[in-house]
């Protein structure tokens, strides 16, 4: 019953996903056909493409390729810091999105060879995603009763 109902709700979500892409590319081609002094229905579609929550979604989802990857980073970032990028916990060394401990932070630029901004949200984003994709969920095993539903 629980796996029905899991794909239910994957078959939803990337059905809202594709409808929202159509509804973007149809925005952005009437867009191009209205006059200059016809354009107050596209400022209000491009503040929409702006919003944070817009730009979260569309930046996260463009890390993976992977739905179910995409899926599972969303709920643990909004389990671990509810999306603020600047959470930091009082018992310790985490921060940011996906609440990495000093030691991960420098263990993954070390594995990766990369120089990662931990006050960037995108580097923050990326961190998650890869590190998720590549050990699993091991490093955030503390917060799998609130992400593991």
């Amino acid at each position: 019953m629980k796996q029905t109902d899991d794909s239910y709700i994957k078959l939803i979500e990337v059905m809202i996903l594709i409808l929202f892409v159509t509804g973007m590319l149809i925005g952005f081609f009437v867009a191009d056909s209205i006059e200059d002094s016809e354009c107050q229905y596209s400022d209000n579609f491009i503040s929409a493409v702006n919003s944070p929550i817009f730009i979260k979604n569309q930046t996260l989802a463009s890390m993976s390729s992977d739905i179910d990857t995409y899926q599972l980073a969303y709920r643990i970032i909004q389990c671990e810091s509810s999306w603020n990028p600047e959470a930091k916990n009082k018992e310790s060394s985490a921060y940011c999105l996906g609440q990495f401990i000093n030691g991960t932070w420098e263990y993954v630029q070390d594995k990766w060879d990369i120089e990662l901004d931990r006050y960037n949200s995108e580097d923050q984003m990326y961190a998650t995603v890869r590190l998720l994709e590549e050990e699993g969920t091991k490093h955030w095993i503390t917060s799998k009763s609130c992400w593991d539903k």
